[in-house]
């Protein structure tokens, strides 16, 4: 390789990082007692691995990193969340939201970066970060497309502060409450027996999507008597 192509390598390799960055923090939690998370959102059009990643913190408001989370195997499909969540928090996730443990330890006074190798990807918080700032709040990251590009450097004007143990968020991105679609759930007859002497019974099975309080709801089993 010549000394001009060897430093067009060079500069492609060091672009790529940013250019291929479609990891990014959308939704922070420090609250109370264990209640602390990290959303991270894939933008891009294909599913990423995250070997190689980890959540940092840079604790008390130093400028180095320590580590919290390594991921190894894990992947996030193309435009999907990945929340990770000490094992104490409290977030209420709806069971379609993938989750996952991590010893996740920010404690207001901490910046928390997701980094690829030692590379800053995006990042939470200032650097030094100042005493309590991300303490007791859920921040959200705006929606808009300059907002949501991953950045190594801190813009507070990205994100919104919600108050402290605020959760509802987890699992989509924007500044507001998730909703989700609940399929209903639909009871079904799946079995009937009419046999000898008193063999009788009926099975009733809920092939929908969530579950049916059968004592809540008028439901019965009704027989159309001989006829």
């Amino acid at each position: 390789m010549n000394a001009v192509a060897a430093a067009t390598a060079m500069v492609l390799g060091g672009l790529s990082t940013a250019a291929n960055a479609d990891l990014l923090i959308t939704e922070y939690i420090e609250g109370g007692g264990f209640n602390k998370a990290i959303e991270i959102y894939n933008s891009g059009d294909a599913a990423q691995s995250l070997n190689g990643y980890k959540l940092v913190r840079y604790k008390d408001g130093a400028t180095t990193t320590t580590d919290m989370v390594a991921f190894t195997d894990q992947e996030i499909p193309a435009k999907g969340i990945l929340v990770v969540r000490h094992t104490d928090a409290v977030l209420n996730l709806d069971s379609s939201v993938t989750a996952m443990i991590g010893g996740l330890q920010q404690n207001g006074t901490d910046a928390v970066g997701l980094l690829n190798g030692d590379t800053v990807i995006d990042i939470v918080g200032a650097v030094p970060t100042p005493k309590d700032w991300g303490k007791d709040v859920t921040l959200r990251r705006k929606s808009t497309s300059g907002s949501m590009v991953a950045k190594d450097t801190f813009d507070e004007n990205d994100w919104t502060s919600q108050p402290k143990d605020t959760v509802d968020g987890f699992g989509c991105i924007g500044e507001d409450a998730c909703t989700f679609v609940v399929e209903p759930g639909v009871l079904l007859i799946t079995e009937y027996v009419e046999g000898g002497s008193y063999n009788k019974a009926i099975e009733v099975s809920n092939v929908g999507g969530s579950t049916l309080n059968l004592d809540g709801s008028e439901y019965k089993l009704a027989i159309y008597f001989n006829g």
